[in-house]
């Protein structure tokens, strides 16, 4: 990470931090084929996603700072501005989670989720429960999301 980098997101808010990483994924769904629709207000997640008919609700969550002696990312997957509640598994399919310093998508699926607190290392390699799902857009595919189950 650079200081310009710090700098420019420390002026942001998280409302606008929330708002560019859910224009990013959408704009990187649609690079990638998919058609996205702005969910109505009875649906909690913040995009649905099409791929040939097979729509995914998908929550975008996004970090910027490393963790623990900037040894991590980590972003909370969980609903609830005080009380962290967990997502149910009927209200989404699948978390997107945009790293802003690295520029980089982790694309998990709902029933891989391991907790509230979800770690992230993109910056190094690592064996990490996560690092399987980075920029796994295939699995929005919806026929290639239970590779996991099998």
């Amino acid at each position: 990470m650079d200081d310009a980098f710090d700098k420019k997101i420390g002026e942001l808010t998280e409302q606008d931090l929330s708002e560019i990483a859910e224009l990013k994924f959408r704009v990187k769904a649609m690079e990638l084929g998919f058609k996205t629709y702005a969910p109505d207000g009875k649906h909690a997640c913040d995009v649905i996603i099409s791929w040939y008919g097979k729509t995914s609700k998908v929550q975008i969550k996004h970090t910027n700072v490393l963790v623990e002696s900037k040894d991590r990312f980590q972003a909370k997957l969980a609903k609830g501005s005080k009380a962290k509640l967990p997502y149910e598994e009927h209200e989404i399919d699948f978390f997107a989670v945009y790293i802003f310093p690295h520029d980089v998508w982790y694309i998990i699926p709902w029933s891989e989720q391991e907790g509230l607190n979800a770690c992230f290392y993109p910056h190094r390699d690592s064996c990490g429960c996560n690092e399987g799902f980075i920029e796994a857009w295939k699995l929005l595919r919806r026929d290639e999301a239970k590779i996991h189950e099998q």
